[in-house]
């Protein structure tokens, strides 16, 4: 009896999952042929070394998928999730991700000069190593973010929340500090 109740319902779970999949595909196909895919489903998709630059990705799920080594160059990911994202030497150079969520995304070595990551979502999120110079992270929150030897020269920090943040050796050369919440919990105004 068990055996057929567990045929039953690996078969509803099969025939459930299968048209997403299928569905999936087509966003990825839709992605390489036009670089739109606003609002597609693109969670878990292995996109590594894609040229994607200028994509436009608007509030796409991309939660879980290896973007590792693509180039999102100037691409709009505005409110896009990218939580639990591979994004190791990705360059964002350009990129606009504001509002999106890349909680615990793995940024380690990315390129994210110039990029728009205000009201961004990065908790948890590994940047060692990261280039993010002129970099706006207005009211971005950075909590229990790997910052270790990141670049945040001229980077804007206004309303930043880095609580409990590694900035151990980060690069903070004229970063501008307003209402900002530093790892230790002080606001630093340095900039306002």
């Amino acid at each position: 009896m068990r055996t057929i109740l567990s045929s039953i319902l690996a078969t509803a779970i099969l025939m459930g999952t299968l048209p997403s999949m299928a569905e999936d595909l087509l966003h990825v196909e839709k992605l390489r042929a036009t670089k739109k895919c606003g609002k597609c489903n693109l969670t878990g998709a292995n996109l590594a070394s894609m040229n994607l630059k200028g994509a436009d990705l608007y509030r796409t799920k991309l939660s879980g998928a290896n973007l590792t080594g693509a180039d999102l160059q100037g691409a709009y990911l505005r409110r896009t999730d990218l939580t639990n994202t591979n994004l190791t030497n990705t360059n964002l150079t350009s990129a606009n991700l504001t509002d999106a969520n890349l909680k615990n995304a793995n940024l380690t070595n990315a390129d994210l000069y110039r990029a728009q990551l205000s009201g961004a979502n990065l908790t948890g999120a590994d940047l060692q190593g990261a280039y993010l110079r002129r970099t706006d992270l207005r009211g971005a929150n950075l909590t229990n973010t790997n910052l270790r030897g990141v670049h945040l020269t001229d980077t804007n920090l206004k309303s930043a929340n880095l609580t409990n943040a590694d900035l151990t050796e980060a690069i903070l050369e004229y970063a501008r500090f307003c209402k900002t919440t530093m790892p230790d919990r002080t606001v630093r105004n340095g900039n306002c």
